[in-house]
């Protein structure tokens, strides 16, 4: 029945008398292998002219036999519906069609290395010079046919294809948000092989230069003079020079107003429930094998140049604890003649013992129950106290002592004789 069928088709295609044939089945699929002329003899197709449809299934005879179009002979279009799936080797690998995308199964999608100007993963629309090619094992990013940059396979990291041409944000609204590092960012390009300068980075009110937990940012100022590092192990070997861990000449300029200024500013803040000990600063100094010279935990004081140069100290501390200061001062300092003498908190300050009294009550929270209270007549306090100091001398009224305290409230000045006409005047230190 089958060749039969076969034959006619010959018949009627060669005889001109249809411009198509339609193949339909409904029972089973047929194979087109080739027609069988009317003698029996085997007539290959050669072509077949005009629109043909098949419905059903079309397929080889046998497995993996036969092409669609060859090398010198294609098809023109080749048109699949939504959902269609091209199936290679049973399976194997498949791709299936659905609206606004194609989905690979089963594989890998193989591209060729490429080059900058012909990349192998490009951009439909445009001149294609943009997109993604491969050098050995990297991975290169070209931007209008120029290799901008590429992910190293050696250490997988993200680098400049030429050193020194290409940008992380720009200024105004391009800037990156977040830059976080899980070990080292380095000066001056984030690289550790940089040369060159960098700088003009800015980064707006919220916006973070940051890193992970145990991670460092390592901010450079120059090879001499030294640079922030924020969990560094920085480690200077020199033999002569001045050298500075953190370093910097930061310069306030203001034109006119009422604003605060400070170059150096910690603001820590303590929350939660702990039974250790909270710093808001500390500064330790470890000294493990540094001889020959002096280590000062720390130095205040004013300079014409820097630290070094044209320094002069004000205040500063060695590694026995002693502190040395040009002045001393407290924060408040009391003067009252009244009786007791109010001096609020303050921790030193001036009185007076009236006279034809022998005591005083001096009230000061500063006070505590294990406080050093140092008291000394003064007749020079009169100016200060608006009152005449009395000038008897101390064989006569004796001298000024403590005779007791209330932590936090207050300590009584005695002195064994009452001073005659005017108040006996005095000076006193709390050391706590």
């Amino acid at each position: 029945m089958r060749r039969w069928l076969l034959a006619t088709l010959v018949l009627l295609l060669g005889a001109g008398q249809a411009d198509a044939f339609h193949i339909h089945s409904t029972k089973a699929n047929i194979a087109l292998e080739a027609l069988i002329a009317g003698d029996g003899t085997c007539c290959t197709i050669a072509a077949i002219v005009g629109p043909t449809t098949v419905s059903g299934n079309l397929t080889p005879l046998t497995n993996d036999v036969g092409a669609l179009g060859s090398a010198t002979v294609s098809w023109a279009d080749l048109f699949l519906a939504s959902g269609a799936v091209i199936n290679v080797g049973n399976g194997e690998m498949t791709l299936t069609f659905a609206a606004n995308s194609v989905t690979v199964a089963g594989g890998q999608v193989l591209l060729p290395d490429g080059t900058a100007a012909l990349p192998s993963l490009a951009r439909a629309t445009g001149s294609g010079t943009s997109g993604i090619y491969f050098v050995g094992q990297d991975i290169v990013f070209s931007v209008d046919g120029t290799a901008r940059w590429y992910i190293d396979d050696t250490d997988a990291a993200l680098k400049a294809f030429t050193d020194n041409t290409v940008d992380i944000g720009a200024s105004g609204a391009t800037r990156p948000r977040n830059i976080f590092a899980g070990t080292l960012i380095v000066s001056p390009k984030f690289t550790t092989t940089g040369t060159g300068t960098y700088s003009g980075y800015t980064l707006a009110n919220g916006e973070i230069l940051g890193m992970v937990s145990g991670g460092l940012v390592e901010i450079r100022n120059d090879t001499t003079r030294g640079w922030i590092g924020l969990g560094s192990n920085a480690n200077f070997s020199t033999t002569s020079g001045n050298y500075s861990h953190v370093y910097g000449n930061p310069t306030s300029n203001p034109a006119s107003g009422s604003q605060n200024f400070a170059s150096f500013h910690l603001t820590p803040i303590a929350n939660g429930t702990s039974s250790g000990t909270f710093y808001g600063q500390l500064l330790a100094v470890r000294n493990t094998a540094w001889t020959g010279g002096t280590i000062k935990l720390a130095s205040l004081g004013i300079t014409t140049t820097d630290g070094f140069t044209g320094y002069t100290a004000l205040i500063d501390g060695d590694t026995t604890g002693l502190w040395r200061a040009t002045l001393y001062g407290t924060f408040t300092n009391c003067a009252s003649s009244a009786s007791p003498a109010v001096c609020s908190a303050a921790p030193a300050g001036a009185a007076v013992i009236a006279a034809a009294a022998t005591s005083v009550v001096v009230n000061t929270t500063a006070v505590t129950a294990n406080s050093q209270i140092l008291v000394v007549q003064d007749q020079s306090l009169g100016t200060r106290l608006s009152v005449t100091c009395n000038t008897q001398s101390d064989l006569v009224v004796g001298t000024p002592e403590v005779s007791a305290r209330s932590a936090g409230t207050s300590f009584t000045v005695i002195v064994p004789v009452a001073p005659t006409t005017d108040p006996l005047c005095f000076n006193y230190l709390i050391v706590n």
